[in-house]
């Protein structure tokens, strides 16, 4: 009998993580099944999202398959009920290459008894004709009220102008406030782009090679190789997840940030995972490290410095960078999602500021999305001449993603931090870009809504 990959998985997942696994178990037999292992052992007994896991078995109430290899569970631990979001490689062995369980909410509000409160409060301005431009708004109320967004902003850009944009929803479910042009959101990994754009910008100066080391330029954090005699990863291995940097890092995570605490101060040594050069993993933590790269070459904090070469220089006069230690201010709030009930989100900063550390208006990641559409300027440019496969028709580019479509080459970049999603897609050379801005997590995934809108052009 053949065995479901991703059912075996999903339970195997569910048995490793529960009551009575020790650490010995879950390194000997969890870690060899992920595509990023890292200290794993580690990150289970610390990180509070398992806490349940180990007190008690988690029963699949649900499962919901969402394509061959990736699928969303719906689990109750004790008194508690989780979605478990779970995707494996598409070949054998079928390494599994990302899970996260997410509590979900037990009070806070019910969508269904405040949806119509919340679309009362939708508007959308167009230059479309009125037929296009009222089935566009028409597909992403339906997209709001299905994923059950609190505030959803939407904009379609051609030649340089907005040519449709949506705000729909409310800052809040407090007072009902309409989102606008204004709402400041957190935009997640959107950062990443302003991070390369900051160490392209370094080299464009004449202060770094990315072709050598990273460790040549990074005078507060060594990076140890997973194995004597590893090639050390240049600074654009870093820029394409090639470094053999591990996705995450528990000391960071789980640290408590104050401010001045960098990532040199929690853990001055970060040991690789692989040597540099191999597939791409995705790596937050590679974009920290590229964070504290900056300011090693600038010395003068991240945020100073890319809000002046990068922010001024691309006019993105209402986006905010996060320092360490510190939070943002948003002026929507965040909301975590799941099974029809809503819950503010509780956290208000990044623990990898230049990964995931930014605020934005939806006019201002128009603006940065319509700079990659151009491909006129030369830091995106020299972004666009280093990239690396990252699978079939994708392309991992410093920052961002290429990903081939009827349209021509998009620039495709997704941010999500608790309480909050963002995505931008970017035609190259076409001057047309679309950009999705929600308060919501788990992340709504916006990608085939944008080849959509963009076919519409």
């Amino acid at each position: 009998m053949i065995t479901d990959p991703l059912h075996a998985a999903v339970e195997w997942l569910i048995a490793s993580l529960s009551y009575g696994t020790t650490s010995q178990e879950i390194r000997a037999h969890l870690a060899p099944r992920l595509t990023s292992q890292g200290n794993v052992a580690a990150y289970f007994n610390k990180s509070h999202r398992f806490a349940a896991f180990r007190s008690t078995t988690p029963v699949i109430e649900a499962f919901e398959r969402r394509g061959s290899f990736e699928a969303l569970v719906l689990l109750r631990a004790g008194s508690q009920q989780w979605e478990f979001d779970v995707a494996l490689e598409t070949v054998p062995p079928y390494l599994i290459r990302r899970f996260a369980p997410r509590l979900i909410p037990s009070d806070g509000y019910q969508w269904n008894a405040i949806a119509s409160q919340v679309r009362s409060r939708d508007h959308f301005e167009s230059s479309l004709p009125k037929e296009v431009a009222v089935r566009i708004h028409q597909r992403l109320i339906d997209v709001a009220n299905t994923s059950h967004l609190v505030a959803l902003a939407v904009a379609i850009a051609t030649k340089g102008a907005i040519i449709h944009q949506e705000h729909l929803g409310v800052t809040d479910l407090d007072f009902l406030h309409p989102i606008d042009a204004d709402t400041v959101f957190r935009v997640g990994s959107v950062t990443k782009m302003v991070t390369a754009l900051g160490v392209l910008r370094l080299a464009q100066m004449g202060k770094l090679d990315l072709d050598a080391p990273a460790q040549k330029y990074l005078r507060t954090l060594e990076l140890l190789p997973a194995s004597p005699g590893d090639v050390p990863p240049s600074v654009a291995k870093l820029l394409l997840h090639c470094g053999g940097v591990p996705r995450d890092h528990i000391n960071v995570r789980h640290a408590t940030l104050v401010q001045g605490t960098r990532l040199s101060h929690i853990s001055p040594q970060i040991v690789l995972t692989g040597p540099p050069g191999g597939r791409p993993e995705y790596s937050n933590l590679g974009y920290e490290i590229l964070g504290t790269l900056i300011e090693d070459i600038a010395e003068e904090p991240y945020s100073a410095f890319l809000s002046r070469e990068i922010l001024d220089r691309y006019h993105l006069a209402a986006s905010r960078l996060q320092d360490i230690g510190t939070s943002l201010p948003t002026s929507v709030v965040g909301y975590r999602v799941g099974e029809g009930r809503l819950a503010p989100s509780t956290s208000h900063t990044s623990a990898y500021p230049a990964s995931g550390g930014m605020t934005s208006t939806l006019a201002d990641l128009v603006t940065l999305a319509l700079t990659f559409s151009e491909g006129t300027d030369p830091l995106v440019q020299a972004a666009l001449m280093r990239t690396v496969s990252a699978g079939p028709k994708i392309r991992f580019a410093p920052g961002f993603a290429l990903v081939d479509r009827p349209q021509g080459m998009v620039a495709w970049r997704t941010g999500a931090v608790e309480g909050f999603t963002a995505e931008l897609h970017a035609v190259i050379g076409r001057s047309t870009a679309v950009v999705f801005l929600a308060s919501k997590s788990p992340p709504e995934k916006f990608g085939e809504l944008g080849a959509e809108l963009l076919a519409l052009l």
